[in-house]
């Protein structure tokens, strides 16, 4: 890779929990973007990897063996050491890169993710990659897990901009409001945004002031923006019904997507 100066924006996504949305919004936020920048998106959900199946992409080596070689740094023997650009793949898009996370979770990955000393270790390892990368791509977007843990810190500490994503639900919104308390020491000047997804395109009246009495209770914790994006149908679970695994954005919905993009990279 190229070494000059950083000049990218790291965007991370998490949420309170899976199943809000969260990797097929910041999948097709990269898609998007991909059409004027030179892109790039991690998937750091080690726990229950999207991206692979989302994009139909497999790759020889995953970020699981890249985070094995920083960790333990087999620098001699059979195993060979794996670089960044090993689990760098392409995707079929122009200008969009990968960094897949592998579907099958090994017996050797259960230590990187359940081993909390090993774990508390990761953020080097993910700050030596983003680093790199900065120097090569406008856009790096990182998919954390769904849930709380040293990866999504991490991704958090060395990211410019964190998005929450959460379903406009009373029990994602308690969930969205503890882990901005608990990530108030990694989101510490940085821009924090939150995403509801999934809303209906025509809310009743009671859902709207249900939703901007949310805005304000997220608002008290310190959150830049908030973020409304009305769908016309589930967008985590409308791939099951078509040949092509992305969602594809009605106009408006693509308007709302490309509008937050333009606003998140400026």
């Amino acid at each position: 890779m190229n070494k000059k100066e950083p000049k990218s924006n790291v965007i991370s996504f998490y949420s309170y929990r899976g199943g809000t949305g969260k990797s097929t919004l910041s999948s097709n936020i990269v898609k998007i973007a991909s059409l004027k920048h030179k892109a790039i998106l991690i998937d750091l959900d080690l726990y229950s990897p999207q991206l692979s199946y989302i994009f139909e992409k497999e790759n020889e080596h995953y970020i699981n063996d890249y985070f094995h070689t920083m960790l333990f740094q087999p620098d001699s023997g059979s195993k060979r050491k794996i670089d960044l650009s090993d689990i760098i793949c392409k995707s079929n898009f122009k200008n969009l890169d990968l960094i897949l996370a592998n579907p099958i979770i090994s017996l050797s990955d259960k230590t990187i993710l359940h081993d909390e000393i090993i774990s508390k270790r990761i953020f080097p390892c993910i700050q030596h990659m983003v680093e790199i990368l900065r120097a090569d791509y406008d856009l790096i977007l990182i998919d954390c897990p769904g849930e709380l843990n040293f990866y999504t810190l991490n991704a958090i500490a060395v990211s410019d901009r964190a998005v929450g994503v959460s379903l406009p639900t009373r029990a994602n919104i308690k969930g969205m409001i503890e882990l901005m308390k608990i990530f108030n020491v990694a989101l510490h000047g940085k821009i924090s945004d939150i995403i509801l997804t999934m809303i209906s395109t025509r809310p009743s009246q009671r859902k709207i002031e249900t939703l901007e009495k949310w805005k304000i209770e997220l608002k008290d914790h310190n959150i830049s923006d908030f973020i409304f994006f009305y769908y016309s149908e589930n967008i985590a679970y409308r791939h099951q019904f078509e040949d092509d695994f992305f969602y594809l954005p009605e106009e408006e919905e693509y308007k709302q997507l490309e509008e937050y993009l333009q606003k998140i990279t400026e």
